[in-house]
């Protein structure tokens, strides 16, 4: 029968140990750290990351943040590149090797057939070791020891190896001044995509406007908020300019107070509606919404003509 074991306490005491590797890999960094990302900015090629085991994984992870952050970058397993993969390096072209313990056999092959002309960066928990050696630049991910019970699984090491890949991706994306337009670019599918780029305009463009004149009743104004299915519509002039808002939260109102249904809406609508303009980000116009309680916006153009209508149902569709 399995012993009893305070799960609880040793996750907490494995992450503890984990967030103190990391915080001495922090305090481990130097001047030579700048020259290192200085360099990387010069470069005109790709980064290119090899490794085996588990640091091929890590590196895997390392590219994907350098490519979605603005570095391009690729993978290069170190068994493979000396079987035909090496024809991936190109002359400006900067490369990372990663092996914790520097004496990776693999990746030690592969470093006797680098160019002098493309920079190396080993990154390795020995800093005296034969590849540190072989590297114009070198990172340590030293750790004191390994949070697996036997001190031999990479955990504490694989972690740090990660934490100084995306140290050098956001020193990176500093350096290039990459904004939020350039991110938005790279991730065009997804929430996070439509949280960057998708505007309310673009919404508004998929639903019909449900539209009314100050002078509709509320008889033809209950037609056309249910032909719109949207709960509302845009009062406008003959020009599309905005006007005003009416809702069926409006109309349940003015039928309370005994209003008939020849009354107009000159007098009952909303006027000054919250409205968005056509490139404002959903996400934002989401966010104000929420804020005022409201379910529909009408989307307006620089000029306040009404141009369309979001429902927060449209919003929330999107996943935002």
């Amino acid at each position: 029968m399995r012993k009893s074991f305070d799960f609880i306490s040793k996750a907490r005491a494995i992450l503890e140990q984990e967030a103190d590797s990391v915080a001495k890999c922090a305090l481990s960094l130097n001047d030579s750290f700048s020259e290192l990302i200085e360099k990387m900015l010069q470069q005109k090629g790709r980064v290119v990351v090899s490794g085996v085991g588990k640091s091929a994984l890590v590196g895997q992870k390392m590219v994907a943040t350098f490519n979605s952050t603005g570095t391009p970058a690729l993978f290069m397993h170190a068994a493979d590149a000396v079987h035909g993969d090496l024809g991936m390096l190109q002359a400006g072209d900067f490369l990372i090797l990663i092996s914790q313990s520097g004496e990776t056999a693999e990746v030690l092959y592969l470093a006797q057939f680098i160019s002098s002309e493309i920079p190396i960066l080993a990154i390795t928990g020995n800093t005296q070791s034969t590849l540190a050696q072989k590297s114009k630049w070198v990172l340590s991910s030293h750790v004191d020891r390994e949070s697996c019970l036997h001190n031999l699984a990479p955990t504490d090491s694989a972690l740090v190896q990660m934490a100084l890949g995306d140290a050098m991706a956001v020193c990176l994306m500093e350096g290039r001044s990459f904004q939020r337009e350039d991110f938005a670019r790279f991730h065009p599918a997804g929430n996070l995509g439509k949280r960057l780029y998708l505007s309310i305009g673009q919404l508004a463009e998929r639903n019909v406007l449900p539209m009314a004149s100050p002078s509709d009743s509320l008889a033809q104004t209950v037609v056309k908020i249910s032909e719109g299915r949207m709960g509302a519509v845009a009062v406008v002039n003959d020009s599309k300019e905005l006007l005003g808002i009416f809702t069926d939260g409006d109309l349940r109102r003015s039928l309370l107070k005994g209003l008939n249904m020849d009354a107009s809406l000159e007098g009952l609508m909303t006027r000054s509606p919250l409205m968005a303009e056509t490139e404002t980000l959903a996400v934002e116009v989401l966010q104000t919404m929420k804020a005022k309680s409201i379910n529909q916006i009408i989307v307006v153009d620089s000029s306040n003509r009404a141009m369309g209508m979001v429902h927060l149902q449209d919003l929330l569709k999107e996943g935002l």
